[in-house]
């Protein structure tokens, strides 16, 4: 995330970009990854979730529609998706 700030001195103007890193709460893992590892499914302090999992192959990869620049692609089994999604549903319920 970049945190974007604004100064005047009464004739200039300056921006400052300050990278802030977010914190993450892990919300499921793949429970035959042992106590480390992934793949697992996070959640960022702005509602953002993350995967943490082996990128796919190249033959995989090359077959995806749409892939835009920067993006990647990564094997999660769909249970760990289905317990995270859980999860999110609970705590927005309160």
């Amino acid at each position: 995330m970049i945190l974007r700030q604004c100064f005047s001195d009464g004739l200039n103007i300056v921006i400052v970009e300050t990278e802030i890193s977010m914190k993450t709460v892990q919300l499921a893992k793949d429970d035959a990854s042992g106590n480390g590892g992934c793949p697992s499914v996070h959640m960022r302090e702005d509602g953002m979730a993350v995967v943490q999992a082996p990128e796919v192959d190249a033959d995989t990869f090359a077959g995806l529609p749409n892939v835009l620049p920067g993006e990647r692609a990564v094997y999660i089994k769909p249970e760990v998706i289905l317990e995270a999604a859980d999860k999110i549903r609970q705590s927005r319920r309160g």
